[in-house]
């Protein structure tokens, strides 16, 4: 996979807290979504502004939940990690396979080796796993 879930959400947060050295409140981030919204668009030119302007109104309202909306820098960072995970999981499934058999379990981090031993020492195995899906 060579494109994960939530790249416009880790942008948005990434300018509002100020990755390039400025820090900026919703208004400002806004009219750069708007921008990269509109210029990354297949659309007809009115249509993809339309669309433009509504994503952008959207992710913003999303990166700048709980907060005034003023203040530049604050923002909710939740989803750059949501955005991590997503990208650890998937790589976790492309370098290993047998792991996806492990997600079946229950509430475990595939990428922590500690949860891995503990899994193998509690007898779990891939052969174990492999009767559950069954």
């Amino acid at each position: 996979m060579e494109d994960f879930a939530g790249l416009d959400g880790h942008l948005a947060i990434s300018l509002a807290s100020g990755i390039n050295g400025k820090k900026r409140n919703f208004r400002e981030v806004f009219e750069i979504l708007k921008a990269f919204y509109f210029i990354s668009s297949k659309k007809e030119k009115s249509e993809a502004l339309k669309s433009a302007v509504n994503s952008a109104w959207d992710q913003c309202v999303r990166t700048f939940r709980g907060t005034t909306c003023q203040t530049p820098g604050a923002c909710l960072t939740r989803d750059i990690v949501y955005r991590e995970g997503n990208i650890g999981i998937w790589n976790v499934a492309k370098n290993n396979p047998a792991e996806i058999k492990r997600f079946s379990i229950g509430k475990y981090d595939p990428a922590n080796p500690r949860h891995i031993w503990i899994l193998e020492q509690l007898g779990i195995t891939d052969s174990d796993l492999d009767s559950l899906e069954r």
